[in-house]
């Protein structure tokens, strides 16, 4: 029986050749695989989520803040302020910070304090219980996996 023919693919961003099975597969492409091998790929994955974290008052200018807030619903000062426009699936707010999508209330947090979030969570204390939809600044507290879990 003869051997089945091998097709050897080359990374194009590192340049080593290797096998078929090294390349994600993806239909858009002639020969159905990827022309970065899975290790680069997950580097730059890595690489993009380290620049992006930390970075979300470099990108706070004046106008990301206006437009930040274009997208609340702004109420009393003690009521729940309703973001508007885009969630991700849990419910909670989206707004697109330097082409990285955030969380709403993290950048309210931001915005209101000064301080970036980082390795911790921002939590809800609305009145009427959780409101992942809520960016009001005083309902906003900073803490952990554990304490979140706590408060509910």
């Amino acid at each position: 029986m003869a051997n089945p023919i091998v097709h050897d693919y080359r990374c194009r961003i590192c340049g080593e050749q290797k096998t078929a099975e090294d390349f994600p597969i993806n239909r858009k492409w002639a020969n159905g695989r990827e022309t970065t091998c899975t290790d680069c790929k997950r580097q730059r994955a890595r690489e993009t989520y380290e620049a992006s974290r930390g970075s979300m008052l470099d990108h706070l200018t004046p106008a990301a803040v206006e437009r930040f807030w274009d997208k609340v619903e702004i109420r009393g000062l003690f009521e729940c302020w309703i973001w508007q426009t885009a969630f991700w699936q849990n419910g909670y707010g989206n707004f697109k910070l330097g082409n990285i999508s955030r969380h709403a209330q993290r950048v309210a947090y931001a915005i209101y304090t000064g301080n970036d979030p980082g390795d911790l969570q921002v939590h809800h204390n609305c009145p009427g219980g959780d409101n992942p939809a809520c960016v009001n600044p005083a309902h906003l507290w900073l803490g952990t996996q554990d304490q979140n879990i706590a408060d509910m």
